[in-house]
């Protein structure tokens, strides 16, 4: 319930665009630290931090829960292969 509400009040673009523009609104999209011939890291940052915080919460509390779910074993996988999420 938390997580429509913050959606919805934070981030009223819902529906209205595609969702390349809607994860970089919302801060998703990792940004470039490039210059000339360095390259950089990805970071994700910038965007609206309440709707990402909100998500984050959300996802965490998921692959938290006993039962056995996609969200869990996506999770599971990328952390034994060292993935950082």
């Amino acid at each position: 319930v938390e997580v429509a509400r913050t959606l919805a009040v934070e981030c009223p673009e819902i529906g209205k665009g595609n969702a390349d523009t809607l994860c970089t609104l919302i801060g998703l999209t990792p940004i470039n630290w490039d210059s000339g011939k360095m390259r950089g890291k990805r970071h994700i940052h910038g965007g609206r931090a309440t709707v990402r915080n909100a998500l984050y919460m959300s996802a965490m509390a998921v692959t938290r829960t006993k039962t056995d779910n996609v969200f869990k074993r996506m999770y599971q996988h990328q952390k034994n292969i060292n993935k950082t999420m």
